[in-house]
């Protein structure tokens, strides 16, 4: 008897505790990757130069791309990726490459301040049948073994991720991305650039970001919108877009002032702003069902010194400032032109110029709270379109690729800086944006 307590105390004791053992031995005060440092000016250049050799000619023609990518792109795209997102204080991974494997280091640090903790991943796939394949997995010093790894795949495919829309559409966007072959430098893979299915992945995308009060807020911006336009009589062609700005953030202003949230006020009617003046549907953002029971909003040109295309940028890119940040709106509108540089209608300082504007105007929108209230009341009381966009008829535009590249060389060349720094100067003058 006295052994069979003995062994039962003990039994109790090890299933009670062996998930803490599990965790001290996956815990570490080290990580095995450097922190992340932050991206010099020639890291973001070559960066942009990157995202622009993986897009294809025509962006929206279906093509079969092929795309060479070196270890050290890879990695720099998951460094940017990291920071973008604000995860790279917790987060960290790296990848390596030998014939047919890639293996992977990932570093978490728990949220603890005073003690630094790390679970330290790893893992190493395979190319089977142009595809990955997960053979490899440790976390810290525990390796589990390879016979476990695909029973753990399949648990968490069947209990976690096969009920996640997320996931489904992650696994379509993979089924269309073929491993040509991996090296120790280089690996290459075949994309079917598929434009209809990257914009119902772009659309989902937006709409996860966005929660069920935000659509309450979008659906409001939109009828406000419809009734602006309704007013507006049917021979006039186009619209100044101070006339869209001063009304609809004079209704947030209102909001915000009777207690709504500003920022949430701010994001959701720049995103709304953005479909408008793009001529999309607002279902992008709230979804079919909800869109079905939405009036279509009259539909008419919005513009900026004359130009469509200025409003289109202004608004585009203030919608991406705020839901995703300035820094990638920032590389997404320079990466536009210098595609435009290379296949389509030439790099454009002036488009570069709106999109800033739309970069300033937005971040200041979305800083703090009080920032955000004063944008909106500074917005609702525009008088012209030079409150906040400067001048753009000295600008040289439609420069091709050799062209921009004999003057600035790249995005991180001194011409190029000063340039910039020029575009900046110029809206940090306008009265909108002061002493903010």
């Amino acid at each position: 008897m006295s052994f069979l307590k003995y062994f039962f105390r003990s039994a109790i004791i090890l299933f009670l505790t062996s998930p803490l053992m599990l965790l001290l031995v996956t815990l570490e005060t080290e990580p095995t990757i450097p922190d992340n440092r932050p991206l010099t000016s020639r890291e973001i250049s070559a960066l942009e130069n990157l995202i622009l050799n993986l897009a294809p000619e025509s962006l929206s023609e279906p093509s079969l791309v092929n795309i060479s990518m070196g270890v050290s792109d890879i990695n720099l795209l998951l460094r940017h990726s990291l920071q973008l997102t604000n995860l790279s204080d917790r987060w960290n991974v790296r990848v390596l490459a030998e014939e047919k494997t890639i293996n992977y280091n990932l570093n978490w640090r728990l949220p603890l301040e005073s003690i630094p903790l790390y679970i330290n991943f790893r893992g190493s796939s395979q190319q089977e049948n142009d595809q990955l394949k997960l053979y490899e997995l440790g976390v810290g010093n525990l390796q589990i073994p390879n016979s476990w790894t695909g029973h753990i795949i399949k648990f968490v495919e069947s209990t976690v991720l096969d009920s996640s829309p997320a996931y489904k559409t992650i696994e379509r966007l993979l089924e269309k991305i073929t491993i040509k072959s991996i090296a120790s430098s280089q690996i290459n893979i075949q994309l079917n650039w598929e434009p209809e299915f990257l914009s119902e992945l772009s659309d989902h995308a937006q709409r996860w970001l966005i929660s069920s009060d935000d659509k309450e807020r979008i659906i409001r911006h939109y009828l406000l919108i419809n009734d602006i336009v309704t007013t507006i009589p049917v021979n006039v062609r186009a619209i100044s877009m101070v006339e869209l700005l001063e009304t609809t953030f004079a209704a947030v202003y209102e909001n915000s002032v009777a207690g709504a949230d500003p920022l949430a006020e701010n994001r959701t009617l720049l995103q709304t702003l953005a479909i408008y003046v793009n001529n999309e549907d607002i279902a992008k953002l709230i979804g079919a069902d909800a869109a079905s029971d939405l009036p279509a909003a009259r539909f008419i040109e919005v513009r900026l010194f004359r130009r469509q295309d200025l409003a289109q940028h202004v608004a585009s890119v203030a919608a991406i400032t705020a839901s995703l940040g300035p820094e990638l709106a920032a590389l997404l509108s320079t990466t536009k032109e210098t595609y435009d540089a290379r296949y389509r209608s030439g790099f454009s300082f002036s488009d570069l110029t709106a999109n800033s504007v739309g970069v300033a105007l937005a971040s200041r929108a979305m800083q703090d709270r009080d920032s955000a209230i004063e944008m909106q009341k500074r917005l609702s009381e525009l008088k012209a379109e030079s409150d906040f966009m400067p001048e753009v008829g000295n600008n040289r535009d439609g420069l091709p690729e050799s062209t921009f590249n004999a003057i600035y060389a790249d995005s991180s060349s001194t011409e190029y800086i000063q340039r910039m720094n020029e575009i900046r100067e110029a809206i940090e003058a306008k009265p909108i944006f002061q002493d903010l």
